[in-house]
């Protein structure tokens, strides 16, 4: 209904502002000599930078689609990290690349690569790492997979007329978790 998704795109530009302060303390925190984070540092400067841009984006024209693609892989990677190694995450599950959780995304692992790719065992069991090629093609089905269902099961009628804004905070929520915006 029309209450529920401006309550969710309320919850997702919550979170997505909650990112780029996230980042900010970050990076602040780095600069002030404490070790690095394995979570992508974006600086005061380079967030409101994003912001700007972000707001100036016309999505109907293909260069700025590309820019707003860049921002979106900014904006995820920041909150997800990026591990070309598989690790466990804070809610117990097998993760690789930029946030794939490797326990509930079986069969996208073997879309996205097919009979050719990585060897998905070898990577759960720490036995092999991601190249970046791979980190790239996981990421690239990943985040086209959850557009898709946004601008084609979730969110028919409106997607378009989201301003890039309110696109990127859903998209971002979406690719974190997807069930509190599918449901």
């Amino acid at each position: 209904t029309g209450t529920q998704f401006w309550h969710v795109a309320a919850v997702s530009l919550y979170r997505y502002g909650a990112i780029f302060r996230s980042a900010v303390a970050r990076a602040d925190r780095q600069i002030a000599g404490h070790r690095p984070e394995p979570l992508m540092a974006i600086t005061k400067e380079q967030a409101t930078a994003y912001r700007k841009q972000l707001a100036a984006l016309d999505l109907k024209k293909p260069e700025d689609m590309a820019k707003y693609k860049a921002l979106r892989r900014v904006v995820i990677e920041a909150g997800e990290g990026c591990r070309y190694e598989s690790y466990t995450d804070t809610k117990g599950c097998m993760t690789v690349g930029i946030g794939c959780n490797m326990d509930a995304n079986r069969n996208e692992w073997k879309e996205a690569f097919g009979k050719n790719g990585p060897d998905y065992d070898k990577v759960h069991d720490k036995e092999r790492q991601l190249t970046q090629k791979e980190v790239e093609q996981l990421y690239a089905y990943m985040v086209g997979k959850r557009e898709k269902q946004l601008r084609e099961e979730i969110y028919p009628k409106v997607w378009d007329k989201l301003k890039p804004n309110e696109r990127l905070a859903i998209e971002d929520l979406f690719y974190n978790g997807g069930k509190c915006i599918a449901h």
